[in-house]
């Protein structure tokens, strides 16, 4: 005892280190309790052309459901065209290809066109419209003065912008054949200017029809890199224009404002103002959009940002999915993004029967925020007005203490394989707590990165050893029991087993519970090698416990005999041995493949329809490999030691050793609740128990049934010999 004394003490301390973190992590994570509904304003206002009610009625309609904003994209010249306004536009080097393009144009433009030779690459605007004339010109009075020009004709203006090579759009390469299939000649057209996509400032006659239905306008800005420095000061005058206090920036395009010369200004205006950046998720629901700059600008705020989920066209279009009436799939999505992912702005885009048709029954609508309303009010959050998590750092001396347990675990594990002296097991105690140390100041991220994922294969790892260790003492032990006691003990171990898997995903979620992995601006890495090690960890302790087909004698002394791989080499290949592996191999890859967002190979419609029916009575779905397979596999795998079955042994071990890699990758998903992550553990645990003792039950049942029967059947056949006899 006194030699284990040191490495149970530490082992203790990284239990109350990750606890402690736990905690804090928790505290953090409950202070988000409301999420915010945004409109994206050209999406429903193209929504409200389709329907009976004018725009200013929708507005006022989602502002009683709990919508507290509208997102307003900055006017360019591609919008304007877009929206129909009456408005052409043309780089100049193809200008000339249409011949009557001195019609659309003022005298003063062709002059200049003639007279000179003109830069290719600038673009021209051509419009009648004086208004619109006047919000172009008001837009571009932020940029230099060399940027633009305008030319004054009696009907017509023409606005000639300054472009760049560099800024040039062109069509993707195609290539024309001959009529023998032979490329002759390839092309690539030039379409657009970058120019085009330049911010002209906000519509204030869109921001009024905000304003009046009681509704905050967040304006989302546009950025170019060419002339960075103007366009946040023409931001910063907009909103004091429009009265607008932002307390959040969702910004456009591919950098944040100001990027890369204004950042500090930028920076400095947030802080002061107290108003967040947005992180945008990407259409995978991992990770979030990179735009420039704004992960340096999240990091120099301390984290106190927010994660926003798009409602983009393909969850749209899944309304009346998966036999739903409505658009309860839309709001599965919604659901799980705010509960499962720490998302707390919904950026909302109108259901669609297709890719063009809007869904306009303002009932559907207002039956999706009831739902979400009342499902939302199960996890204490509700809608409204934007919450934030505040910043959570993370501790240096508590992440050493969980190294220095996890070292303290691997030499008890080592124990059963190989004999130590004490002074080199405290050595590699005082040189694996240094290096761990050293990690954590010299590179912290890498460092915890590591630690986290050395601590879910330290546990996997020990689960599949005890599995093991546990079928060869049962084996050898040879005491027989009850069936009831059995299946006692299978309830028992599997929950314990359970419960050992967890805190390994405690460990995780405590040692990477910065706000970084919290707003998912960095992640856990290693999932895949965290999920096949273990289950080759369990194949090569079985092989080291049990050997190859060893006796019980061999078994017992736990010697390496060489002639196991012997043995191995030498079996006749069966084709029933080609079968079942090729059924495992084809099992694994769907285990991996399965795991992960980026994957093709997706869960049935069925599948879906029992999952969303789960996570609807729930308080959180558990994952399906876990109930459905690892628990009851486990039960299993005690059932079939305690019975004596040997030869299925690895067979079961392996996809009950899948209990740890689930559990422990639920904790990985660094983005969840803990609390979530528990109770998706515990209901996993809880729900596959009985699954499992049903199927063993039933098991059990036929199994006598057919004993039974066959009893009767060799019964019936000795007296039908002995008549015969006589």
């Amino acid at each position: 005892m006194k030699k284990n004394l040191v490495f149970i003490i530490l082992i203790i301390a990284m239990l109350i280190a990750t606890g402690t973190s736990v905690v804090n992590r928790i505290n953090v994570e409950k202070e988000a309790k409301s999420v915010e509904f945004v409109l994206d304003y050209t999406e429903f206002k193209a929504m409200a052309d389709q329907s009976e009610h004018e725009f200013d009625w929708w507005l006022n309609h989602f502002k009683s459901l709990g919508v507290a904003s509208v997102a307003l994209n900055e006017e360019t010249v591609y919008s304007l065209m877009e929206e129909g306004r009456e408005i052409e536009a043309e780089v100049l080097m193809n200008l000339k290809s249409d011949t009557l393009w001195e019609l659309r144009y003022p005298k003063s433009f062709i002059d200049y066109i003639n007279n000179n030779n003109f830069d290719e690459n600038d673009v021209v605007i051509a419009l009648k419209d004086e208004d619109l004339l006047e919000f172009i010109i008001n837009g571009l009075s932020k940029y230099p003065d060399d940027f633009y020009t305008l030319y004054e004709g009696e009907n017509s203006y023409a606005i000639l912008l300054d472009g760049l090579y560099n800024e040039l759009i062109y069509t993707t390469i195609s290539t024309d054949i001959d009529i023998y299939g032979r490329n002759v000649i390839q092309r690539q057209a030039v379409v657009d200017s970058q120019v085009l996509h330049y911010g002209l400032g906000f519509n204030p006659e869109k921001i009024d029809e905000i304003q009046k239905a009681g509704l905050t306008a967040h304006l989302r800005p546009l950025n170019n890199k060419r002339f960075s420095d103007v366009l946040l000061s023409g931001y910063f005058e907009a909103l004091k224009t429009y009265g607008i206090q932002p307390n959040l920036v969702i910004f456009a395009g591919k950098e944040v404002i100001g990027y890369p010369g204004s950042l500090i200004q930028l920076n400095d205006w947030m802080t002061e103002n107290h108003v967040a950046p947005v992180l945008i998720e990407t259409s995978v629901q991992r990770s979030n959009i990179e735009q420039e700059g704004l992960f340096d600008l999240v990091d120099n705020l301390d984290y106190q940002a927010v994660r926003l989920l798009p409602i983009i066209d393909y969850l749209q279009q899944r309304y009346k999915a998966y036999n739903y009436q409505g658009g309860e799939e839309i709001e599965n999505t919604i659901f799980r993004a705010v509960i499962e992912r720490n998302i707390r702005l919904v950026y909302l885009r109108p259901y669609k029967w297709n890719n063009v048709e809007f869904v306009t029954d303002p009932e559907e609508y207002q039956a999706s925020f009831e739902r979400l309303t009342d499902r939302f009010s199960n996890h204490n959050i509700s809608i409204g007005q934007i919450s934030f998590m505040p910043y959570k750092s993370e501790s240096t001396m508590s992440a050493v203490l969980v190294g220095l347990g996890i070292i303290s675990l691997l030499i008890f594990a080592a124990r059963f394989y190989l004999k130590l002296p004490l002074w080199l097991e405290y050595a590699g105690l005082v040189v694996g707590g240094l290096l761990i140390y050293a990690a954590l100041v010299v590179a912290p991220n890498l460092g915890r990165q590591l630690l986290a994922l050395a601590a879910g294969l330290t546990i996997s790892t020990i689960g599949a050893l005890i599995l093991v260790e546990f079928a060869r003492e049962r084996y050898l032990d040879r005491q027989i029991f009850k069936t009831r006691i059995i299946l006692l003990k299978s309830m028992i171990i599997a929950i314990l087993m359970g419960l050992l898997a967890m805190i390994g995903g405690l460990m995780i979620g405590g040692l990477l519970s910065h706000s970084k992995y919290l707003l998912e601006i960095d992640y856990f890495r290693g999932v895949k090698i965290s999920e096949m090690l273990p289950l080759g960890m369990f194949v090569l302790f079985y092989l080291l416990k049990f050997g190859f087909r060893r006796s019980s004698d061999e078994i017992r002394k736990q010697e390496l005999l060489t002639k196991d791989l012997w043995k191995m080499v030498n079996t006749p290949i069966k084709i029933s041995y080609v079968i079942l592996g090729g059924i495992a191999a084809f099992a694994l890859y769907i285990y991996i493949a399965r795991s992960g967002h980026e994957t093709s190979v997706q869960p049935s419609n069925l599948e879906m329809i029992v999952r969303n029916f789960l996570e609807l009575k729930l308080i959180a779905r558990p994952r399906t490999k876990e109930f459905l397979m690892a628990v009851p596999a486990v039960m299993t795998f005690v059932y079939v030691v305690y019975k004596g079955y040997k030869p299925l042994i690895p067979f079961v071990g392996i996809p009950a050793t899948i209990l740890f890699t689930s559990i422990i990758n639920t904790f990985c998903h660094l983005r969840s609740p803990i609390y979530l992550s528990v109770s998706r553990t515990l209901l996993g645990i809880g729900m596959g128990v009985i699954i499992g003792l049903i199927a063993l039950v039933i098991y059990e049942i036929i199994e006598r049934l057919v004993k039974r029967f066959l009893k009767y059947k060799l019964h019936y056949e000795t007296n039908h010999q002995k008549e015969l006899g006589a």
